[in-house]
């Protein structure tokens, strides 16, 4: 009864509804979605109100500092910016005076921090989207963080002993490791080495072609290309001459496919209001109309 008389005065004082009251610990924060012992999940609600573009008309901006391993998203007000700590959930953003983007950024790198260019290679997986959270405009900020996962498949790699993973069923996203199992598979000195990376390769999905008399080659399956690889990655790969000889037709033109529908998704998110509006008026897609209308009714918010 106490509890329902104090919410009662708070509201006539404040002016603020009951399930305000209780979203200071959901919205504006980063919290714990979900842990095992190999990965960790994350996930932040943070307010769209005032927000100003961080760079290339973005909204934000991940940094990355190597020496704390920490990921970082900042933010733009007015009058400041915000940077949360994407990897430790519960601490408040740090709150920086400076206006200038470019001077806080040119700071930032001196004190260490970094912008990544595939968050995939420091062992994230980050997922963002705008959503409507309990009433409150925000931007979602899903973080799933692979990288003790990471480390022991580097170990057992390394070690060329897949022993080290016999009690891993968590599935690894493939593109974190490729780089690192194709240097050691290709640097292996004996049968057995090569052998021990060959069940790791079944576990990961890579696929391995040895010909003979050349040296052993890591060819990712087909599978990798047509649902994990990059867009640069999948660029380049239609433009080599060995896809020419790999590919069936088929599989040419589903990969020719998701290169468009992945061209698409990056000028949705990535371009500015003036290419959209020019890339509609060559192709009346309605999903291009739909996101200028939605850049229009934010700035107009703002």
């Amino acid at each position: 009864m106490k509890r329902l008389l104090l919410l009662s005065v708070l509201f006539i004082f404040t002016g603020c509804s009951i399930n305000q009251l209780f979203l200071s610990d959901e919205i504006d924060r980063v919290n714990i979605v979900k842990y095992t012992s190999h990965t960790k999940e994350h996930r932040a609600y943070l307010t769209r109100e005032g927000l100003l573009p961080v760079k290339q008309h973005k909204k934000y901006l991940f940094l990355y500092h190597p020496k704390r391993h920490h990921l970082y998203m900042l933010l733009r007000k007015k009058h400041y910016h915000l940077l949360y700590n994407l990897t430790v959930p519960g601490r408040e953003p740090r709150k920086m005076m400076q206006r200038s983007t470019g001077k806080l950024l040119r700071s930032l790198k001196r004190s260490g921090y970094r912008h990544p260019k595939e968050l995939e290679d420091l062992g994230f997986v980050v997922r963002t989207g705008l959503r409507r959270y309990k009433g409150v405009k925000t931007i979602m900020v899903d973080i799933k963080d692979y990288r003790p996962l990471k480390k022991q498949y580097e170990r057992a790699i390394r070690d060329y002993d897949a022993s080290k993973l016999s009690g891993i069923h968590t599935p690894l996203p493939k593109k974190m490791i490729l780089p690192y199992f194709t240097h050691y598979y290709n640097h292996a000195r004996t049968q057995k080495q090569k052998e021990e990376l060959r069940k790791i390769a079944r576990k990961l999905n890579i696929g391995i072609t040895e010909k003979p008399d050349e040296p052993n080659l890591i060819q990712p399956l087909f599978p990798y290309y047509l649902h994990q690889a990059s867009f640069s990655e999948l660029s380049a790969y239609l433009q080599m001459d060995k896809s020419k000889k790999e590919l069936t037709l088929a599989e040419r033109s589903l990969l020719e496919h998701r290169l468009e529908d992945m061209e698409r998704k990056k000028l949705l998110e990535e371009a500015s209001l003036e290419t959209l509006i020019e890339t509609y008026r060559r192709n009346p897609d309605p999903e291009f109309k739909k996101h200028i209308l939605s850049r229009i009714k934010e700035l107009r918010e703002q």
